[in-house]
């Protein structure tokens, strides 16, 4: 008996296996971006005025830390796909729970803020 050639089928497979393949690809790529860098923050309105600040982070794997000038701002997150969550601290005792989402193009975020275990404070956005 003669093994049925089915080359249709084998075809098929391969091209779901590549499209498999470049979609994995695609992904991982959208999700790569590095948090590590300068970024000018806007976190909403103090006392009437609106506040920009410069905040420096650094990625090692999954986690970024980093500081931001105001009240000796610290921040300290772990990466879980496009998203950074994490805990903000300050010299002057607050501290609280901070959410950003970067955008597909790696140069900016929107978030939100909170005190203590809330995140429901305020908005939170930078730019490179």
């Amino acid at each position: 008996m003669v093994p049925s050639k089915n080359y249709p089928a084998r075809s098929i497979r391969s091209r779901l296996s590549w499209s498999l393949i470049l979609l994995a690809a695609l992904s991982s790529q959208a999700l790569s971006c590095d948090w590590s860098g300068d970024w000018t923050i806007n976190w909403g309105t103090w006392e009437g005025s609106s506040h920009t600040n410069l905040m420096t982070l650094a990625q090692s794997g999954d986690e970024v830390s980093g500081s931001y000038d105001w009240m000796g701002g610290r921040i300290e997150g772990n990466i879980v796909g496009d998203k950074l969550i994490g805990q903000w601290t300050q010299t002057n005792s607050e501290w609280g729970r901070f959410e950003f989402t970067m955008e597909s193009d790696c140069s900016s975020f929107e978030g939100v803020w909170g005190y203590k275990d809330s995140i429901e404070n305020g908005d939170w956005n930078g730019n490179r």
